[in-house]
Formats: C-alpha cells, structure tokens, sequence
C-alpha cells in the first residue's frame, strides 16, 4: 500500500519531502495498528484513529501539532484510498485535528523596557509609521479595534 500511496502523492506533484515524511507517518500508523490489532488495516476506521491520537497523545507524549502532522498523513493517505474506490468514507475528519493555542505576547508580561526597545528598534529601521503606531497603543490604551472607524477629523490636533 505504501508504494501505492507514494506514487499517488507524486502524482500530485507533493514535494520529497512532504513524500517522505508522509510515508514515514503512514509507516509509524500500520506499525502500530499490527501491535494493536495484530495486523494491518487495509481501511481506515474513525476509532483506529481516535486511539491513535490517544496512543500518540498520552503513550508517546506528542505535541499537538506533531499529532495535526500525522493527521495529515493519515488524512492524504484517506483521500488515496477514497480515490482508489478501496474505501467510502473519510475516516480523518477536520474535527480530529487538535486546536493549537499560539501564545502571544500577554500586556501582563510585557514589561516598559521592552516596550521602549522595540520602539527604539522601529525608529532604528526607518519604520516612523510603524513607530508612531506603538506609540499610540503602548501609551493610550486605545485598541486597533477602536481606531478602524476612527475619522480625521475626530482627532484633536492640539493635543499632538
């Protein structure tokens, strides 16, 4: 199947990279379906799945988006065998895929000395608009949400 598989990525015009690492993923999903289940599926199966990414999850400890990347194999690999006629439905859904949190700068954490180092840095680079734009929401308190609908003209000049 994994020949199979791989010829039809290349027939997509997949990179080898993306070939490799897909193949290397399916590879890691029959190897373990054979230590689950004693042998390899020819279909995919929503549980298999599930308890993949619990086995993933809570036996290896992947993070989730390394969990999302062999999803995505699996994903591929189950449009391949929709394509082929050797299965009807999808087995990977979007639903599987786990949400990723993206951390991002916190105003609890961000302290003034770095407030003014990044400012320095616009300045630095040229970037006055830029510059002027930090300004304004690291001192006013005013969000970029606030200003979208905000007019020149309800902008008090003498106080600039």
């Amino acid at each position: 199947m994994i020949e199979e598989f791989t010829a039809y990525l290349q027939s997509l015009g997949k990179s080898e990279n993306t070939i490799r690492t897909y193949s290397h993923d399916v590879k890691m999903y029959l190897h373990w379906c054979r230590n689950s289940f004693g042998e390899e599926p020819q279909l995919l199966y929503c549980a298999n799945i599930w308890n993949y990414i619990s086995y993933m999850r809570n036996i290896r400890g992947y993070h989730p988006r390394t969990v999302n990347n062999h999803l995505s194999s699996l994903k591929s690999l189950n449009e391949y065998l929709i394509m082929s006629g050797r299965q009807t439905e999808a087995a990977v859904l979007d639903s599987d895929f786990m949400k990723i949190q993206i951390q991002y700068a916190s105003p609890c954490t961000v302290e003034k000395k770095d407030v003014e180092a990044f400012r320095q840095r616009l300045l630095e680079s040229g970037s006055k608009r830029d510059f002027y734009l930090v300004t304004l929401y690291a001192y006013s308190g005013i969000r970029r949400s606030e200003c979208v609908n905000l007019k020149l003209k309800q902008v008090d000049k003498k106080n600039y």
